[in-house]
């Protein structure tokens, strides 16, 4: 009876370590890693146009990501298809929306992503820029949506 215990509790231990690798691993697969390049002004640089969007820079010179072991300007991994900005949403690490309803802010460790949506003040010009930031500028909102 005592060895029947003893073989249910290590099966269970081993199926529990089973699944723990298989987290792991199926997380490690999923992450990218990214390297940024953190730049001395926060000036707003036009980077890229992505389906009809304009990607600016703010605070960061170069930003790199790590997928399946190889590393890529973003610019082009997401150009050559490689990533999208979906995926990059998907994979932050915390999202908010703002007051105008259609902005997020998704947040990584050292950099946030500004997905804009809204309507000028002008009532005519929507704008659907898309602002990759050093973290630290990340609540700063003077450059967003601003030429």
């Amino acid at each position: 009876m005592k060895e029947d215990k003893t073989a249910i509790v290590k099966t269970i231990l081993l199926v529990i370590t089973s699944i723990l690798i298989i987290i792991v691993l199926i997380s490690k697969n999923l992450t990218s890693e990214f390297n940024i390049e953190k730049s001395s002004n926060n000036n707003k640089e036009f980077y890229f146009k992505y389906e009809n969007r304009n990607v600016y820079l703010v605070g960061i010179d170069k930003i790199r990501i790590k997928i399946k072991g190889k590393n890529y300007q973003l610019k082009k991994a997401i150009l050559d298809e490689l990533i999208s900005f979906d995926k990059l949403f998907s994979k932050a690490q915390k999202s908010k929306g703002l007051w105008d309803g259609g902005t997020y802010i998704y947040e990584y460790k050292d950099f946030a992503i500004i997905s804009c949506n809204r309507i000028q003040e002008s009532n005519k010009d929507k704008c659907s820029d898309i602002i990759i930031t050093n973290i630290k500028n990340k609540n700063k909102t003077d450059f967003y949506c601003s030429n």
